[in-house]
């Protein structure tokens, strides 16, 4: 009996050696993939909203550059479903009052539903997205082209060539 308890113990020994070297057990208790840490000051929020518009170009502000940054905070605004980009919309204009647009005749309720009327790309490219080209037409309005929308990720289908904007009471707003 003895003969055949140490070859067993042996080979069992042997086995459990082999098996602690390739599951990387060291001894110390079970292995561990944990990811190594970082500094706080590394570690990057999962989810950022950015402003409306850039705070150095207002839509209040007179020129292409006020129309640029009225019309970032309207597709923005769509695709963060916040309804404060309603101030950058001509309530009386075609873009606001289409029944087929995105805002369907109700501003407050088309900037609410935005994002989830929105495809997931179409969404992450109006997150971030920047208004880019464009001209004056005359002193208070503005025409920018869809080919001037710029984006990192995502993409995004424009259902008009242009959009024009109108400058009331000093504010940039979308007519069309």
């Amino acid at each position: 009996m003895r003969r055949l308890l140490i070859p067993c113990g042996g080979v069992l020994l042997c086995g459990v050696l082999l098996w602690s070297v390739l599951s990387g057990d060291d001894g110390h208790g079970p292995a561990t993939s944990d990811p190594p840490e970082t500094p706080a000051s590394s570690v990057r929020p999962r989810f950022t909203r950015p402003p409306l518009f850039d705070p150095r170009n207002s839509p209040d502000q007179p020129g292409i550059q006020g129309a640029r940054a009225a019309l970032q905070a309207v597709l923005r605004g769509h695709a963060h479903g916040d309804v404060s980009a309603c101030r950058y919309v001509y309530l009386r204009g075609p873009f606001a009052t289409s029944k087929g647009g995105p805002i369907r005749g109700n501003c407050t309720k088309g900037m609410r539903d935005g994002p989830h009327e929105l495809r997931p790309r179409e969404r992450q490219a109006l997150w971030e997205v920047r208004v880019t080209g464009g001209r004056l037409t005359k002193p208070a309005e503005a025409v920018l082209p869809a080919l001037g929308l710029r984006y990192d990720s995502g993409h995004f289908l424009v259902p008009q060539p242009t959009f024009t904007l109108r400058r009331f009471g000093g504010r940039w707003k979308v007519v069309k």
